[in-house]
Formats: structure tokens, C-alpha cells, sequence
């Protein structure tokens, strides 16, 4: 679950771990309802978990993803 700072987020399934990622668009609210798309990350840094069960860290990814109308 990804949340932008308005609140509204993304679902998405991410697998590859713990390097080379592959993330998958599954759904969003508000401004991302409709989303598809996909794309490869990688991960530039990793931090201590806010909740127990989370993780948190950082990632660029690169591909292509479409809202919509």
C-alpha cells in the first residue's frame, strides 16, 4: 500500500526481494482509481520498521503506468 500525501493510495503487489524489484499496479483510491501498470525497482536504502510487520525503505523504480478516465 503505497499513500500520497492527500491520503489517497495505491495497492500494489511487489515481488523480487530483498534487490531486484517488480511492482505491479492492483488498484487506488481517489486519484489513482483505475490504475494499471508496472515496473522495476531497486532499492537505494532500508529503515527500521514504524509498525511490527512493515518495512520501510526506499526505492526508484522505472516503468509506465495509466489512469483511467
Amino acid at each position: 500500500k503505497l499513500v500520497d500525501p492527500d491520503g489517497d493510495f495505491v495497492i500494489g503487489e511487489l515481488s523480487g526481494l530483498p534487490t531486484d524489484l517488480t511492482l505491479k499496479f492492483l488498484q487506488g483510491t481517489g486519484k489513482w482509481k483505475g490504475i494499471t501498470g508496472s515496473g522495476k525497482g531497486q532499492r537505494l536504502a532500508s529503515g527500521k520498521p514504524i509498525v511490527p510487520g512493515t518495512v520501510q525503505f526506499c526505492t526508484r523504480y522505472t516503468g509506465t503506468f495509466e489512469l483511467k478516465k
